[in-house]
């Protein structure tokens, strides 16, 4: 899968994040709305991009193409973990939409769905 080169922009994001999550472990309660907000808005939008990333044609491609099957799961995968995303998404968003073993349930599958995803990605020519 290779590397990714990250911008700084990027690192003093993950490190604003970082430092909201350890600040509200040390002081409970604090910010938790607010990280619960943007977690539910990261995953909406994150999931979102993705979905029309995945499904919006970025230019033709002059007719139908025969498409392996590995690459037939693979997108069929990546839909799922982005519909899962927007769903956890919309249950950080609406406190009390869903019980708490329906999110675990939610990021369980997510979690499942990784790993599904590194298999179909290890199997790629």
């Amino acid at each position: 899968m290779g590397q990714y080169k990250r911008s700084w922009f990027l690192v003093i994001i993950g490190m604003v994040f970082a430092t909201m999550g350890i600040f509200s472990c040390i002081v409970p309660g604090i910010l938790t709305d607010g990280i619960r907000i943007l977690i539910g808005f990261l995953n909406i939008i994150g999931g979102g991009v993705l979905l029309i990333g995945l499904y919006l044609p970025m230019h033709d491609t002059g007719g139908p193409v025969a498409v392996p099957p590995v690459f037939k799961k693979l997108r069929v995968t990546q839909t799922m973990l982005n519909g899962v995303a927007i769903v956890f998404g919309i249950t950080m968003l609406i406190p009390g939409l869903a019980p708490g073993l329906v999110i675990a349930g939610i990021l369980v599958i997510n979690g499942l769905l990784l790993f599904v995803l590194a298999g179909i990605l290890r199997k790629m020519p």
